[in-house]
């Protein structure tokens, strides 16, 4: 009996410890988060030398017809040159992915929030400064290899194998130049375009205190699955312990 109380008080050790290395998810990398509806006084300002991602979300809820205000403010929109990324619309709610200039930013707004209905509002950015830099270093750094390696082949003494070998390196370093032109590219699309997504509610159609019930019972679930899937090694060792306790100490009885 001492024993497997001893072992209950490891199993429960070791319980506890798994939850404490359970992941909690990283850290946010965005900031500046705003909830409610804006002032029309919006004032973003970039730093310079700073690379900036900024993403926007609202939620508004539109009295009466749902196309004429999405209409509207499409057309600040394109006034402004931007673009719809994505979109889907039905007659009583829709959600638009607007991609606008950043330095237009504050302008497009100032609109939105001039409408009555704007109920939600979240400004978030991130910083990529660092990472941006990183890429344009090693960029250089690959482009002067790869005309060291072009001047080494102005070289007539080489050999084919040689000549060979160098077109390699050369053809390795372009793929590699490549891949990270497109980071670059992505970062640049990004920075230079803020991402606004307006979920759109005409009149009742506005989310319901328990809208999000079924989200929380997913974030539950998913919680329960990480729990055993940290759990399942105690308790498939906890398990097989209390077998071998138990026939060993049914064998160490006396037989009648």
């Amino acid at each position: 009996m001492k024993k497997i109380k001893l072992f209950i008080a490891i199993f429960l050790a070791l319980f506890l410890a798994s939850c404490s290395a359970a992941p909690n998810g990283g850290d946010n990398a965005q900031n500046g988060n705003i909830q409610g509806g804006g002032t029309g006084n919006n004032q973003i300002v970039i730093p310079e030398g700073h690379k900036i991602i900024y993403t926007v979300e609202y939620t508004i809820v539109i009295e009466n017809e749902l196309s004429t205000s999405i209409n509207e403010i499409n057309a600040k929109l394109y006034e402004l040159d931007g673009y719809i990324s994505s979109s889907k619309q039905s007659f009583s709610n829709g959600t638009f992915v607007y991609k606008i200039p950043t330095e237009k930013l504050n302008d497009f707004l100032n609109h939105i929030d001039s409408y009555n209905g704007v109920k939600e509002k979240s400004i978030n950015s991130e910083d990529v400064t660092t990472s941006y830099n990183e890429i344009l270093a090693e960029m250089e750094t690959l482009e002067a290899s790869k005309k060291a390696y072009e001047n080494m082949l102005a070289n007539d003494s080489l050999t084919m194998s040689q000549i060979i070998e160098i077109n390699k390196e050369i053809e390795s370093l372009n793929t590699r130049l490549k891949s990270l032109g497109k980071s670059l590219d992505n970062f640049n699309e990004r920075i230079d375009y803020a991402t606004i997504t307006i979920k759109y509610y005409l009149g009742s159609q506005e989310p319901a205190f328990l809208s999000g019930y079924g989200d929380f019972l997913l974030d539950v679930g998913k919680g329960i699955i990480e729990f055993l899937a940290y759990t399942a090694p105690f308790a498939l060792i906890a398990s097989g312990t209390v077998v071998i306790i138990y026939f060993y100490k049914k064998k160490k009885q006396p037989k009648k």
